[in-house]
This record gives structure tokens, C-alpha cells and sequence, in this order.
């Protein structure tokens, strides 16, 4: 018995400790459990996985940003807006200066020219557009995982699909086209320099020089029956878009697909219709264009009048 405090004192330093180590190892064996998760074939047991890693907090934050291999805002992004991946943005995002998040490329058209002087991000914009504007190639995936609306638009911006498309990011659009996005959507906005509004993705991704976009939107449009020479309603057709830009590499992939008509018109607003061939700025597209049967406008309308006058 005269040994019994100190057994006691004993066994409640044991208790503490152990009690001490098991809350100490327990929330890196939650996260180890839930990170294995993330190997799942079933996407609700991976988005439920993401769901208890983000509660964790920081910890959990963390082995998401090691997991996908994305810096520590993208993460934070990811968890702002993972409860409801459809909510309209938080006020601080949309007050920031949208110029922010333009992804400079010194060598193309940026995306956006119309929104620079609004200096706010449009305010129907979701968290997967701003994911897609911010290059969170990560956070996109994820809520496309997790239900976001993948045909969101607000009341006249741009789809998903069409933010891919003019940003170029082949990973995002090939995901959210195996998702079912409409790779004929058109947002109600969309003016650039020579006045198209309301273009398909594929359009986008020629005007802004995105070349593997390109083909990518072409192997998955030739799935259908609709293919490069089909127009928004401008009539502008990707044909014009790459001679415009004067995009040799581009025009080659246009014409290397099922496309067999490359004399539309364009419909522009002053009434100064053109086809493909007229918007050439090069020799060398100009001369592509001839070998595939190409003709000026004018050379089309003499063509008319002579047939109508034979009849």
C-alpha cells in the first residue's frame, strides 16, 4: 500500500501522455485517412474526402495543396466556395481590379478588352470562371468534380467552355466537354476588334491563337455534324478568324479537318462582307487558301453574275 501513490502518479502521467500523443496523431491519421480516399473510383467518396480534409483546416489544407500540387491560394479559394460551388462571388472578388487576374501573353490578344474599363470582375461570374481566370487548373477540376453548372452564364458573360477556349486550357475544357458542356455555347458578350459578338468556344480559340485548343474543339465538333465553317451570327466563320490573325499553323489545322466550304460570308456591321480569302494578310495564307479553292468576294459575285446572266 506504500507504494500505491506512486503508482498512482504513474499511471495518471501514462493517462495524460497518452491521451496527449493520441491528439497529437490524431488528426494526421484523419488526414492520411481521408487522403486515401482521394483514390476512390466513386466521386462522391472523393468529393466527401475533400469535404473532411477542408474541415481539418490548415492541416488539411495543406495535404490537398500536396496532393494536387497547387500553391496555398488556390487551396483557399478551393475551400472558400466548396460548400456551394454554384454561390455568386463573394464582394471581394468581384471588387477587385480584374486586371489582377490577366494571364499575360506578350505574343497574343488578351482575353477581356471589353471588361478592362468595368475594373471589377462581371458580377454574374461564378467561382468556376474565376477559377479558369485565375489558371487554378486545380480548383476548376475540383468543382466541375463537385456539381458546379458548367453551362453558367449569368445574365450575358461567358461560359466555362468559352473562358477555356480563349485562355487556351486544353485540360479544363477536355473536362468539361467529357462533362457535357455545349461546345456550340455562346455568351451574349463578346466583342473584339473586328465586331464579333456571341462566338462558339472554337471561334475564341482561333481568335486568341490557342492552337491545341484548336484541335482539340475540332476532334470533338467533327463527333457531331457541325463542323469550322459553321458561323455564329455574325457569319464569321474560324476561316476568317485565322486570316485575319494571319495564323498559318491554325488556318492548316482548319483545313486539315472535315471542312470543305471556305467561302462564307461574314456578315460585319457596316456591310463590308468579306470571305476568308479577303481577310488574308499574307502571301503564304493567301496561297493555302487558293490551293483549297478559296475565292475573294468579288470573285464570287462576278462568278453569280455570270451564271445569272447565261440563264
Amino acid at each position: 500500500m506504500k507504494h500505491l501513490p506512486l503508482k498512482l502518479t504513474l499511471f495518471v502521467v501514462l493517462l495524460f501522455s497518452a491521451v496527449i500523443a493520441t491528439c497529437l496523431l490524431w488528426t494526421p491519421v484523419k488526414v492520411r485517412y481521408y487522403t486515401a480516399k482521394l483514390e476512390s473510383d466513386d466521386p462522391k467518396i472523393r468529393i466527401s474526402a475533400i469535404s473532411d480534409l477542408l474541415k481539418i483546416g490548415n492541416k488539411g489544407n495543406k495535404a490537398l495543396q500536396e496532393i494536387f500540387d497547387c500553391d496555398k491560394k488556390e487551396i483557399e479559394f478551393v475551400a472558400r466556395y466548396w460548400k456551394n460551388v454554384n454561390s455568386p462571388l463573394e464582394d471581394e472578388e468581384r471588387e477587385t481590379e480584374f486586371n489582377v487576374w490577366f494571364r499575360q501573353d506578350a505574343d497574343k490578344s488578351e482575353p477581356y478588352d471589353a471588361y478592362i474599363h468595368r475594373g471589377q470582375v462581371p458580377s454574374d461570374f461564378s467561382p468556376l470562371h474565376l477559377s479558369i481566370i485565375k489558371d487554378y487548373q486545380e480548383a476548376a477540376s475540383l468543382f466541375i468534380l463537385n456539381d458546379a453548372d458548367i453551362e453558367c452564364d449569368g445574365e450575358g458573360e461567358f461560359k466555362p467552355l468559352q473562358l477555356a477556349a480563349m485562355y487556351g486550357d486544353v485540360r479544363i475544357a477536355a473536362l468539361l466537354i467529357r462533362n457535357g458542356a455545349d461546345l456550340f455555347g455562346q455568351g451574349a458578350i463578346c466583342m473584339n476588334s473586328i465586331g464579333e459578338q456571341g462566338m462558339f468556344p472554337l471561334q475564341l480559340a482561333v481568335k486568341y491563337n490557342r492552337t491545341e485548343m484548336v484541335k482539340l474543339l475540332i476532334n470533338e465538333m467533327e463527333k457531331s455534324d457541325f463542323y469550322p465553317t459553321d458561323y455564329n451570327w455574325t457569319g464569321t466563320t474560324p476561316f476568317h478568324l485565322a486570316a485575319a490573325n494571319d495564323n498559318l499553323e491554325i488556318m492548316k489545322v482548319l483545313l486539315d479537318s472535315e471542312s470543305d466550304n471556305i467561302n462564307l460570308f461574314n456578315s460585319p456591321y457596316n456591310g463590308d462582307v468579306k470571305t476568308p480569302l479577303d481577310c488574308a494578310k499574307s502571301e503564304e495564307i493567301r496561297s493555302l487558301l487558293r490551293a483549297h479553292g478559296g475565292k475573294t468576294g468579288k470573285e464570287i459575285r462576278e462568278q453569280e453574275n455570270k451564271e445569272t446572266r447565261e440563264e
